[in-house]
């Protein structure tokens, strides 16, 4: 039934005995069904009009975060009609819509989003981390290399991305600079790549002791400041 926007509708339902799911199968549950917006018919007269036309039913809410948490589809045609069409700025938005499209395969879209953002640091790197979560290393490179020495963090998402590449010896280089020395990350892949260059076992071994002691040294501090007057 056909409601106004902003509506509310509560139904009852049963699951059939033969449900997919046994843990719902012959059990009643309650839906909550909340209109957010009700979109009309669109006829077009011309080829002209369908680009007037269409902006009709484009999907804008202002409770982004309400309706990405209940539907995560229709939240991401709401970020695609708002950045195309009159996006306001929303860093958080346009980032987020980078990464729908990354996901459902549209390479090209994204890349339109990250070269148009903003030059700093903190953006360039998230974008690099993003592309290399969606399994885009070479992507992700073009962009992690340019904040290169920034902070351990964004050295070791570059060693990330050279081990996805099968660049194991760059990854060993950067994994080897002397600022990285006690980073419990960075140790951890040196033990990694201990193994995929197959290097001595004595030298895989070396390196997980160390990265052992490391973590030993780290919980025994925690645990000093933790009871002050106990020492470690």
């Amino acid at each position: 039934m056909l409601g106004t926007a902003g509506s509310a509708t509560q139904f009852d339902v049963v699951f059939p005995e033969d449900y997919g799911n046994r843990k719902l199968a012959g059990k009643k549950a309650v839906f909550l069904s909340y209109l957010y917006q009700v979109q009309e018919p669109v006829r077009y007269g011309s080829v002209d009009e369908m680009h007037e036309l269409a902006r009709r039913n484009m999907y804008r809410f202002d409770d982004l975060f309400g309706l990405k948490k209940h539907n995560e589809n229709l939240y991401y045609k709401v970020l695609r009609d708002s950045v195309l069409h009159s996006f306001t700025g929303n860093l958080t938005d346009c980032i987020a819509l980078f990464n729908y499209y990354l996901k459902l395969g549209f390479k090209e879209k994204a890349m339109e989003i990250a070269h148009s953002l903003p030059d700093e640091p903190s953006v360039i790197g998230h974008i690099g981390r993003i592309f290399l979560v969606n399994n885009y290393p070479d992507e992700a490179l073009d962009f992690l290399e340019r904040v290169a020495g920034t902070s351990g963090e964004m050295e070791n998402q570059r060693i990330k991305a050279y081990i996805q590449l099968v660049e194991y010896e760059k990854a060993e280089d950067l994994a080897s600079h002397p600022l990285l020395s006690t980073n419990l990350e960075t140790m951890t892949y040196r033990g990694w790549l201990a193994s995929l260059l197959k290097l001595p076992v004595g030298e895989y071994v070396q390196r997980m002791n160390r990265l052992l002691d490391v973590h030993v040294k780290m919980m025994a501090a925690q645990a000093s400041v933790g009871n002050p007057g106990k020492r470690a």
